[in-house]
């Protein structure tokens, strides 16, 4: 929003930015942030979306209307085409065209999704960032309550509650609420002080940040896949005020077609292994060193490894054994200095396993969870027993 233009002759410019400012917040929902300037105002919209944009034409639409039709309007959302082959481009454009808060940015090259994020931060100029994904969209009053709980903690970082909608377009609330519970949880706390906060979704559309601290950071988005990975770990550790919006304001649109990380057997889940390392190297460098963190840091990666490799449309079966092979070596070099004992016996010899590099018993113990009918009829005799004499051999090793 621009100055208004006036015909008579201009006040002293204190008295000037006060009744500008003082105009402004009484005509913004609350939440905005008024930053003056010693010449001149600057308005700064409370809140930027980057919204990088590629073959989405078919759920763009739904994406910009769930952002631009919402009560609260003090923001700007800047839209990257990321040469995108489809028609989205001339979309973002029309839209543009109407609604001034609309930036759109054409990329003369694809550059990817990363690529496609850090220039939209680049033209940000908002309090706070938020990444969004084009083929999602956000629920009802979601920036309203999003403003609110900004002014309400001044964080670093916040953490949006999503709910997954498929095809059947029927919402299922995450997790969140019980892996940070709102009962117990400080209304602003660091990872810390609570490591548990390791345990949310490593999106980066789960995360709203202060845009100048982000900046301060230097931690860009990488290419390549999984590039959520080392974005999102080492912005969260390095967070000292992070709060939690437990109302569902983000819709995360599961099994799209042509989604990148659903391609099944492709070679590129390997890139995980990259992103973490990414990861790891952000946090030796900005001195997150609590052991706390690194032992969540370490859960979560050895996890997300394993939940890789158990799908069956990611990592190609013939080079499954290599996929072990890289977890087993990244188990063995970032191993903390104060770990987090496994809590149940099936944990703490999954790991065993891991650290012993030992395939074939890996396989051994997958083939009988999978023909005693998985975890829920695990404590079958068959299971039982054959997970006693793995436990017996390896888990006290």
């Amino acid at each position: 929003m621009r100055a208004p233009q006036h015909t008579h002759a201009t006040p002293p410019p204190e008295r000037t930015n006060r009744a500008l400012i003082d105009r402004r917040a009484s005509s913004v929902p609350s939440g905005t942030a008024l930053t003056p300037e010693t010449h001149g105002v600057r308005l700064v919209p409370t809140l930027t979306i980057v919204l990088p944009v590629y073959g989405v034409a078919g759920y763009l639409r739904e994406c910009l209307d769930s952002i631009l039709g919402q009560q609260f309007t003090d923001i700007e959302v800047i839209a990257v085409d990321d040469c995108s082959p489809d028609s989205s481009g001339a979309i973002l454009d029309e839209y543009a065209r109407s609604d001034p808060r609309l930036k759109v940015l054409h990329l003369p090259e694809n550059r990817g999704l990363g690529g496609a994020r850090n220039a939209g931060a680049a033209a940000a100029t908002g309090a706070y960032i938020w990444f969004v994904d084009s083929d999602d969209w956000l629920a009802p009053g979601a920036l309203g309550a999003i403003a609110r709980r900004l002014a309400e903690t001044k964080p670093d970082v916040l953490l949006v509650n999503y709910a997954n909608v498929g095809v059947a377009r029927k919402p299922k609330r995450s997790t969140l609420r019980w892996r940070v519970p709102a009962e117990t949880t400080p209304d602003v706390f660091s990872a810390a002080d609570f490591p548990g906060v390791f345990r949310t979704l490593h999106t980066a559309w789960s995360r709203i940040m202060r845009r100048e601290w982000l900046a301060s950071l230097n931690i860009p988005f990488q290419s390549g896949w999984y590039e959520d990975v080392s974005f999102t770990y080492a912005v969260t550790a390095a967070a000292q005020r992070i709060a939690v919006l437990w109302r569902v304001c983000y819709m995360y649109r599961i099994a799209r077609k042509g989604a990148i990380t659903a391609s099944a057997g492709n070679d590129r889940h390997f890139e995980v292994f990259d992103q973490y390392r990414i990861a790891y190297d952000d946090f030796d460098r900005l001195g997150i060193d609590d052991p706390a963190v690194r032992a969540a840091m370490f859960n979560r990666m050895q996890m997300h490894y394993r939940w890789i490799l158990g799908r069956t449309d990611r990592v190609p079966r013939s080079r499954r054994r290599e996929f072990f092979r890289k977890t087993s070596a990244d188990y063995r070099l970032r191993f903390p200095a104060e770990p987090i004992r496994p809590n149940t016996k099936l944990e703490r010899l999954k790991q065993a396993l891991v650290r012993r590099d030992a395939w074939r018993m890996w396989q051994l113990m997958t083939f009988l969870k999978a023909v005693t009918g998985g975890a829920k009829r695990a404590r079958s005799t068959t299971f039982r027993t054959a997970k006693t004499s793995v436990v017996s051999r390896f888990a006290d090793a």
